[in-house]
């Protein structure tokens, strides 16, 4: 998507400016200021005012009154608005309202309204998590019964096989023959082979009792020794470094990554493995997770840092 251009830019804030509530300029009065500027802007790229743009009361007593000073328009208008109730201000607010009704722009919302608009909306989010939550139990219990009917509840004994008659009369003739054959003597050769044997074995056993030893001589050396038998801070800093998990993500000081690793270290997942969306959700409601709240009395505050080794990608 191209970068919008100057003069979009300039027109988006122009249009949006005049309707936060206690500005005092309108979108003409910021185009006049704009000219009056060293702000340079090509002429070609303008664009026109969206004309579906909302109204406000603020705007309608300005072009109600083009002939009065700028100066003393803005001086009366602080008087008006002061008192919301009065005819004055009511009128003026009657024309925005028609303006925006002929443009199908809703009439500003009171509190309450917002309120209750907010309210329930929170209750529809509620109500939409629970039924995703029931489905998910639902389709867990569905896929847990049938792997239990899966596996067969009793292990069939293994039936032993008969040997053939055939066989057994076979080996029977076997051991049958065998007190009749004569035992087996061992040679002269035999014997003298063995001698061999036995005379190599003891030739290797002196040779490796005549090898040098690797052991420790009361020569001294160049290479440094430490006699104290403590592991210096360094060695223990590096061990405990490497032994926390790795984080490889992204901005380690958010509050949204920061609890989802303190969750997974809850629930014993490891740290290379990702939080599913269900369990995301689950934990929010039972833990309170509010991204937007983030301070030292959390458990998951600063997690990352504390807690594990951050991997710059």
């Amino acid at each position: 998507m191209p970068a919008l251009s100057k003069s979009a830019i300039v027109a988006q804030i122009f249009d949006a400016l005049p309707l936060v509530d206690g500005f005092k300029y309108s979108t003409q009065e910021l185009q006049e200021f704009l000219q009056r500027s060293s702000f340079k802007m090509s002429t070609t790229s303008k664009s026109s005012p969206n004309p579906n743009r909302k109204v406000s009361v603020y705007n309608c007593y300005l072009n109600a009154n083009p002939d009065i000073p700028i100066q003393h328009r803005r001086e009366y208008w602080d008087k008006i608005k002061s008192d919301t109730n009065s005819d004055e201000y009511q009128e003026y607010q009657q024309m925005a309202d028609k303006i925006n009704s002929e443009k199908n722009i809703p009439s500003k919302l009171s509190k309450e309204d917002k309120k209750a608009l907010k309210i329930q909306k929170a209750k529809d989010e509620k109500a939409a998590l629970q039924i995703e939550l029931q489905k998910a139990k639902e389709l867990y219990n569905s896929s847990t019964n049938e792997v239990h009917t899966e596996v067969p509840t009793e292990v069939p004994q293994e039936v032993p096989q008969e040997v053939p008659q055939e066989v057994s009369s076979e080996v029977s003739s076997e051991v049958e023959s065998t007190p009749d054959s004569e035992p087996e003597t061992i040679s002269d050769d035999d014997h003298s082979d063995f001698d061999k044997q036995l005379q190599q074995i003891k030739n290797d056993e002196e040779q490796q009792d005549n090898e040098p030893t690797d052991e420790p001589t009361d020569e001294p050396t160049d290479e440094p020794t430490d006699d104290s038998g403590i592991d210096s801070d360094d060695d223990d800093d590096d061990h405990q470094q490497n032994s926390k998990p790795e984080y490889t993500g992204k901005k380690p000081d958010s509050s949204t990554n920061n609890y989802k690793e303190w969750k997974k270290n809850q629930m014993n997942i490891p740290a290379d493995k990702s939080l599913s969306r269900f369990e995301y959700e689950k934990g929010k409601e039972e833990d309170n997770f509010n991204s937007k709240v983030y301070d030292n009395t959390l458990p998951w505050f600063e997690y990352i840092t504390n807690n594990m080794t951050i991997i710059h990608s």
